[in-house]
């Protein structure tokens, strides 16, 4: 396992790939397993990647994806951070890598708001909820788990917290880990406690270390 930790030190946690109902753990900048996505994230704009929506997702989602996008795409001015993520969406699922659904996938008590699963061609990379530790992988499903993902707020103190689910489930995608102990980070694993409902400096200077 070749897990990068920048600051601090990591500790094991369930569901990695997942964001969770509020639980105490432990924190880093960012977390990578220095594993990424075949054919990266984009190419500052020469090369696109590509989003699909299921027809699952209701049109809230479906803003609330486009939005968080958004956010991790067009950071130069905001942020000061420039990263070489460029992604579209598209209605043509067999362009995507990043394909959103709502469904089902945990039950109530598990707790879980969303889920990032991994695929090479038509093979799962990872089948334990945990985040790719071996190998790259080619497309992924973003899982909005419905038990749980509608009980988060629209509006708690200015943040949408349904769309930090979409924005964080993305940063899993594109291989960040959980960072388990600054809620000020969007890869805080608990999304009902979370601070901040968008990618921040950390988010992007992982995906930075992994892409550029």
């Amino acid at each position: 396992m070749k897990i990068k930790r920048v600051w601090i030190r990591a500790v094991g946690m369930l569901l990695m790939c997942g964001l969770l109902m509020s639980n105490n753990l432990t924190a880093y900048a960012y977390v990578t397993g220095g594993y990424t996505l075949n054919g990266g994230v984009g190419n500052y704009g020469y090369t696109n990647r590509y989003y699909y929506v299921d027809s699952s997702c209701t049109s809230t989602m479906t803003s609330d994806i486009a939005t968080a996008w958004s956010e991790w795409i067009h950071t130069t001015s905001s942020m000061g951070i420039t990263t070489p993520i460029s992604v579209l969406k598209t209605t043509t699922q067999k362009d995507s890598v990043f394909d959103f659904y709502y469904k089902s996938q945990y039950e109530v008590e598990d707790g879980v708001f969303g889920v990032t699963l991994f695929w090479s061609r038509q093979t799962q990379v990872s089948t334990t909820g945990y985040m790719p530790t071996s190998s790259n992988w080619g497309w992924t499903q973003i899982i909005l788990n419905s038990p749980n993902y509608l009980t988060l707020s629209r509006n708690d103190n200015g943040l949408n917290r349904q769309k930090g689910v979409c924005a964080h489930e993305i940063g899993h995608a594109m291989g960040l880990f959980h960072v388990d102990t600054n809620p000020r980070t969007l890869m805080y694993p608990y999304g009902d406690t979370i601070q901040v409902d968008k990618c921040t400096s950390d988010e992007l200077n992982g995906i930075n270390s992994l892409y550029k």
